[in-house]
């Protein structure tokens, strides 16, 4: 099993980061007066000035009410000459949390698990490095992100390369950050464990259960557990100062349930419409009890994480439900407003920190305004873009400076203080080793989520080494540099 440091616990926790993301800049977006979108244009234009703005490459969209899709846009292509439409199939991210929430409460309506109970009565073998707590965790507590686990908690943690078994075997190292069902700490090592007791209680994998009992039932006929063997997939993509640039996604079984669905706009769509109609009574598909109360967040807990939805209810008169997915080359986000009798999904295959500012949040924003009958706003454009290329070019042209100055560097140095030439010269070694084994351990989290910052690092590792190696050579050749008064 794969030991991830400390600086991959910023990528594990930026699996979520969609949803962090969606508690900023939705705060003004909730009107009571939207019901249907009348005029189409509107969004068409704001829809296509963004993905042109942001060069983002592939997007699909979808907004509905509870009588059926009432607007779809789609952009890129799948394989050259194949364009994208509403049924291409795109990875989810985190949104994936929606369906195993449901699911588990599928098995809730069976009778096969009970909310309220605790988690080790269904996974005997689950345990943590506080063992006070291993009976207290209860299933609404994974469900609710109310479990006390966290990421703080874990002297390491993983990216779901393991199976789901495995990934609960390393929680045996978690310790409790706070007593259970007391905080809201986003912990996708808790819808892992969900995923794990819907296996065991189902008798069937966690992808057979979701088929049988959502994706079936709801003609989700796009939709897939993890990525394997999945037809026309929108391929991945990463982005270098605001170009996109192809790049395949790495799969994680472990962390299915928590993040490796693919499914298509259309497919989202009807998941939505099924919501929505459960939302009013409608006795179909979806339980309309069950649907109610995966959208209920605990009370008196901040953070309004439902059951695999975050709830805001704060904001205006009109709640609504959202949540965010996001992977290394992929963006998506869901949002359900029940009031307004009105939904909507849009998947990207882009990801990475700058289209998760830009074209991501711009989206997010642009069509909650929309829907409220608001001007969407077109974003910030390119401006986080320059902003990373001119730190990029000056951090680039200070190391290219300091290392061509090298050729004064002997004469500079013996005017100074001896200490001082023994201070220069091992921190300039220490300081490149320093920065190669933080990028040796962490490269891929640098090189999925920022990858000017990766390029950057590597620019300055290696003309650090290059100029360590010219001054240690040079006072090979001439001792007297460090030694003489």
């Amino acid at each position: 099993m794969k030991n991830i440091n400390y600086i991959l616990f910023l990528k594990n926790k930026l699996r979520g980061i969609a949803c962090i993301f969606t508690f900023i800049g939705l705060c003004m977006y909730t009107n009571a007066n939207a019901q249907v979108i009348t005029d189409q244009k509107v969004i068409d234009d704001f829809l296509k000035k963004t993905v042109k703005a942001y060069n983002i490459p592939g997007l699909a969209v979808a907004i509905v009410n509870d009588k059926g899709i009432i607007y779809s846009f789609s952009y890129g292509e799948s394989s050259p000459g194949i364009r994208i439409t509403s049924n291409t199939p795109f990875m989810l991210g985190s949104t994936t949390k929606t369906f195993t929430a449901l699911a588990i409460m599928r098995l809730v309506e069976t009778g096969k698990v009970e909310i309220d109970s605790p988690v080790k009565k269904y996974l005997p073998k689950f345990k943590l490095a506080s063992p006070e707590f291993e009976n207290t965790i209860t299933i609404r507590h994974l469900l609710n992100h109310t479990s006390g686990l966290s990421d703080a908690g874990m002297p390491y943690t993983s990216l779901g390369e393991n199976s789901l078994e495995e990934e609960m075997i390393l929680l045996q190292q978690c310790k409790s950050t706070t007593t259970p069902g007391k905080k809201y700490e986003y912990f996708n090592d808790n819808y892992r464990l969900l995923g794990l007791v819907i296996e065991k209680m189902s008798g069937m994998k966690y992808g057979e259960y979701l088929y049988s009992e959502i994706f079936k039932p709801l003609s989700m006929t796009s939709t897939f557990a993890g990525p394997i063997g999945v037809k026309g997939l929108a391929p991945g993509h990463g982005e270098l100062f605001g170009f996109p640039f192809r790049r395949e996604q790495k799969y994680r079984p472990g962390a299915l349930p928590s993040g490796y669905v693919v499914s298509s706009a259309s497919d989202i769509a009807h998941f939505l419409i099924a919501e929505l109609r459960a939302g009013k009574g409608d006795t179909g598909v979806l339980n309309p009890e069950t649907v109610k109360l995966t959208w209920q967040p605990p009370q008196n807990i901040k953070g309004g994480y439902a059951m695999g939805w975050m709830v805001f209810d704060t904001i205006s008169k009109i709640p609504f439900l959202a949540h965010g997915g996001s992977l290394e080359n992929y963006h998506s986000f869901f949002y359900l407003n029940p009031k307004l009798n009105t939904g909507f999904v849009f998947l990207m295959n882009q990801g990475g920190l700058l289209p998760m500012l830009g074209g991501f949040g711009t989206l997010r924003n642009g069509l909650i305004k929309i829907l409220d009958k608001e001007q969407p706003k077109n974003g910030s454009g390119f401006w986080p873009v320059v902003i990373v290329l001119v730190c990029f070019l000056l951090v680039a042209a200070i190391e290219i400076f300091v290392t061509i100055r090298l050729k004064n560097w002997q004469i500079r140095t013996e005017q100074k203080k001896k200490w001082k030439r023994w201070a220069g010269i091992l921190f300039e070694f220490v300081f490149s080793c320093f920065l190669l084994y933080w990028l040796y351990k962490g490269w891929f989290m640098f090189y999925s989520i920022l990858p000017e910052l990766f390029f950057l690092l590597w620019i300055m590792i290696i003309l650090g080494l290059i100029r360590s190696i010219v001054k240690i050579w040079t006072i090979i050749k001439n001792p007297g540099i460090l030694f003489n008064k």
